[in-house]
């Protein structure tokens, strides 16, 4: 995690809060890792290497948004937050085929009616991805986040299960 927190390709669209040490890492991800969190973490491995992160949560439990946006308090929402932490597998379809995966265990294991994620505008890579996983832009997000000391936007993408997913 913080080779790859650290590593300027990632950094540009998943900006490192976390911290630039071992130690800090680990702090700021041991709650979720022992799960007294409401994020739930998970390591993405392509042919038994780690090379990437996934988080996910129901949306209910956040307390962290600073806008009010509706459907965050609606029941059965969860959300993910996703990176592909080595470069050499962008571009590669593995990103997509773990939302894939990701998605069916939220519908079909956690109950998930919708499934949100709000990547920045600008990141037309992970967009890319996202709409091959079935997500579909809903809503530009003004403000939504920060990157440094800026103000960005976001898109509020939605996936929602499908009438011949299973229960």
């Amino acid at each position: 995690m913080l080779s790859w927190l650290t590593n300027p390709m990632v950094n540009e669209w998943y900006e490192n809060r976390d911290g630039t040490t071992l130690d800090e890492i680990i702090a700021s991800y041991r709650a979720c890792v022992i799960g007294i969190d409401h994020e739930h973490p998970a390591i993405i491995e392509w042919q038994n290497k780690p090379i990437g992160y996934l988080q996910f949560y129901e949306t209910q439990k956040e307390t962290g948004y600073h806008v009010k946006e509706p459907i965050l308090a609606e029941p059965n929402v969860w959300a993910m937050d996703i990176f592909l932490g080595e470069p050499d597998f962008y571009g590669k379809g593995i990103g997509s085929a773990s939302l894939t995966l990701m998605l069916d265990y939220l519908f079909t294991q956690m109950g998930a009616a919708t499934v949100i994620i709000d990547p920045d505008v600008r990141n037309v890579r992970a967009i890319r991805a996202y709409e091959k996983a079935g997500f579909r832009k809903t809503k530009l997000l003004k403000n939504w986040d920060t990157y440094g000391d800026k103000w960005t936007d976001s898109w509020l993408m939605i996936c929602e299960k499908r009438a011949d997913a299973s229960s």
